[in-house]
């Protein structure tokens, strides 16, 4: 059978080899066998790793003397198990070799391993092509069952595949080591570093293929789920595709490295690793990459100038001067606005000129940036298209916001105050400095400076006490029930008039307005004008304390008599009733 034959070939190499360290060190050995837990690698000696490895050759060698079953399935099952047991038997030798390398140069298990190596090497360079040969077989023969399966059969049969392949990279792997420790032993290795460098690089070839297929596959699966991103076929085919591309990274990467010990051209799988943004680990500066990748940009950017160069100039010379243009005529589209408004000052407030003329230029502007883009290649229809979506969604990010934005288009619109008007609102009393779409700026009459959302004026009262031109004073004052009413009124009277800021018309109005507690009570209406509207209130009391004084008319207050009763004194007398 053929891998009976394979295993003669190199029986005798893995047998004397693990004989040869088993010589230095008998008594640790049989120590060792009395072990019931195995230990790592790392912490055996010579004569306990030859020992173990002279096991795994009498195991191997009676599991291939079993004959295979006529069942393809048990057949394929038992060929993988003995790929596997060959892989590790095949470590297990490199990891003695080194073992036996770190002995001095002078030592006798140095010469022999050395004479053994020069011996046996070409049965076990054999053993590894001809495994790798039938690695391959049976792994195109797995890929051509998959053409006619599917569901979980294709599932089983394609992990049968990767294990497979990744069996074929290990076996290079070690094809690898044995060159390296032919180096070491100073032998003639030079046959075997050529072909195991062409089946490396042949090895890369194809995950370098793989990789390109499944980025292609990648970009084309999001190029259709960007139109329908709910489609799970998409989803699971993209996963799919994004596995497979991982693995044949991951499996390019282990090929680098090996080429890259035995002096191989690794450059253009290196290059491939950087652009899938996971070979930069290689190295932390690939020069030689990097020359590559600038050579083709350099050619790249010498090649489009020289085709698009000259159009590519005046495009963004044409960019430059539009946006230049567009910025004068945003200006000169304000100027304009804020001039047609000036015939339409009583119509129009303060707030929404100021509005109109900020954004009459910010539509001009955009309007020319829009023609900008265009110059240079960019459309605008997905530009505008993405604005719609990216409102859509920011408008439920944003609803209060929104809220805001609608208050201040109904305040603008219905012009309850405007810039510079004294009004209450959201329970603020102050002037109003800016306002726009979102909130409105309200200083107080300390000096505090309050930002209102523009919801929070829309939805209360609005008090505007600034809103009209004329301002209507209503004062009460009240004087003694023992004073002339008449003469009252005539002093009150007098002194409206002698204040000029008080208006004839609408005419004042001086009345008896009731009767209190304690006083009479006269009202005072006079309409001023709405900016001395406070300046004549206060001059008016002023005026009014002062004439009462001169005339003699006494302005009452409460008063409350408290009278001090003694002990002595009947209770019917002390809380005031007549004794009986």
């Amino acid at each position: 059978m053929y891998h009976n034959a394979v295993t003669r070939c190199h029986f005798a190499l893995l047998s004397a080899i693990a004989l040869v360290a088993i010589v230095s060190a008998t008594a640790a050995a049989a120590q060792e066998r009395e072990l019931l837990v195995p230990r790592p690698q790392s912490e055996m000696t010579i004569a306990q790793l030859s020992e173990e490895v002279y096991d795994e050759v009498k195991s191997l060698h009676a599991f291939e003397a079993m004959p295979l079953p006529d069942s393809p399935e048990r057949r394929r099952t038992l060929e993988i198990r003995l790929d596997e047991k060959t892989i590790n038997l095949l470590k297990n030798i490199m990891s003695l070799s080194q073992r036996v390398l770190t002995k001095p140069e002078d030592a006798p298990e140095r010469a022999t391993l050395r004479q053994l190596v020069q011996a046996r090497g070409i049965e076990i360079e054999q053993t590894l092509i001809l495994r790798f040969t039938s690695l391959t077989e049976r792994l195109n023969q797995s890929l051509a069952r998959q053409a006619s399966l599917s569901g979980a059969a294709l599932l089983s049969e394609e992990s049968l595949g990767e294990l497979l392949d990744g069996q074929r990279l290990q076996y290079l792997s070690l094809a690898s080591d044995l060159t390296l420790l032919m180096k070491t032993l100073e032998l003639e290795e030079t046959d075997l570093r050529k072909k195991v460098i062409s089946t490396l690089t042949y090895f890369g070839d194809e995950m370098l293929g793989l990789v390109h297929l499944h980025r292609h596959g990648l970009s084309m699966l999001s190029a259709r789920s960007a139109a329908d991103g709910t489609d799970a076929d998409l989803l699971q085919a993209a996963r799919f595709e994004s596995e497979r591309l991982e693995l044949a990274t991951k499996r390019l990467r282990k090929v680098v490295t090996q080429l890259e010990l035995l002096g191989g051209d690794t450059l253009e799988m290196r290059r491939t690793l950087i652009e899938e943004r996971r070979g930069l680990a290689l190295t932390l500066v690939d020069t030689a990459v990097i020359n590559v990748l600038y050579a083709e940009i350099s050619g790249e950017v010498r090649d489009w100038l020289s085709v698009r160069g000259i159009g590519a100039a005046i495009s963004f010379v044409l960019f430059v001067v539009i946006v230049i243009l567009s910025r004068a005529l945003s200006r000169i589209a304000k100027r304009l606005t804020a001039r047609a408004l000036k015939n339409a000052e009583e119509s129009v407030s303060q707030l929404l000129r100021e509005t109109l003329i900020s954004m009459a230029g910010t539509v001009v502007f955009l309007i020319g940036m829009l023609v900008a883009l265009s110059q240079i290649g960019i459309s605008v229809t997905p530009l505008i298209a993405g604005l719609g979506v990216i409102g859509f969604i920011v408008g439920f990010a944003l609803q209060d916001t929104l809220a805001n934005f609608a208050s201040g288009a109904m305040i603008l619109a219905y012009r309850p105050f405007d810039t510079g008007d004294f009004i209450s609102a959201a329970d603020v009393e102050g002037e109003v400095r800016k306002m726009n779409l979102v909130n409105t700026t309200i200083v107080t009459v300390d000096n505090r400076v309050l930002i209102i959302p523009n919801s929070k004026i829309w939805g209360g009262v609005i008090m505007n006490f600034t809103g009209q031109h004329l301002r209507r004073t209503d004062v009460i004052y009240g004087v003694s029930y023992s004073e002339d009413l008449d003469h009252v009124q005539r002093v009150l009277e007098e002194l409206i008039a002698a204040d000029e800021r008080f208006l004839t018309t609408p005419p004042p109005i001086v009345r008896v307005k009731h009767f209190g507690d304690s006083s009479i009570d006269f009202m005072v209406r006079a309409y001023v004008r709405t900016e001395q509207f406070w300046e004549t209130l206060w001059a008016l009391n002023k005026s009014v304390k002062q004439r009462f004084d001169a005339e003699g008319i006494s302005i009452p207050f409460p008063q409350r008599d408290v009278h001090m009763l003694t002990a002595s004194e009947p209770p019917a007398k002390r809380s005031g009733e007549e004794p009986a």
